[in-house]
């Protein structure tokens, strides 16, 4: 099964996007969706999404609750998404510029390790960066 046809049982395909991505929390420029559903784009902080990247299915999670911002890789043993990227930010309400640069920044990360990348077939966590990699540079 193709990544993307994989990603498409978590919910449809984010729209006006460049990545295939399907996103599992509201965001903050989702301004239809916040009026339909009495929310605030302030209570946007987090986002989980499911990400077609070639041929993997890859699970991020962006979270701007965090004080320590960083970036860290978790290879699972087994699972659909068993590549996941966890994302803390100090940049607050997520937006889908948020999410863009997130992932330029992991797909760059992927690109520079990619001799590893997907290939271990043992469970890791580790952090690969420290700092926010939203921040406005």
């Amino acid at each position: 099964m193709k990544a993307v046809d994989e990603i498409a049982k978590y919910g449809p395909l984010f729209e006006g996007f460049s990545y295939k991505i399907v996103v599992r929390h509201p965001l903050a420029d989702d301004t239809e969706w916040l009026l339909a559903n009495n929310m605030m784009p302030y209570e946007c902080v987090h986002a989980d999404l499911y990400w077609a990247h070639e041929s993997a299915v890859i699970f991020v999670s962006v979270d701007c609750s965090s004080r320590d911002p960083f970036v860290a890789y978790h290879r699972h043993a087994d699972g659909s998404a068993r590549d996941t990227f966890s994302v803390a930010t100090l940049q607050k309400p997520l937006t889908r510029d948020s999410l863009e640069k997130a992932l330029d920044w992991l797909a760059g990360w992927i690109s520079d390790n990619v001799s590893s990348f997907g290939r271990d077939e043992t469970k890791c966590s580790h952090r690969i960066h420290e700092g926010d990699i939203l921040s406005v540079e």
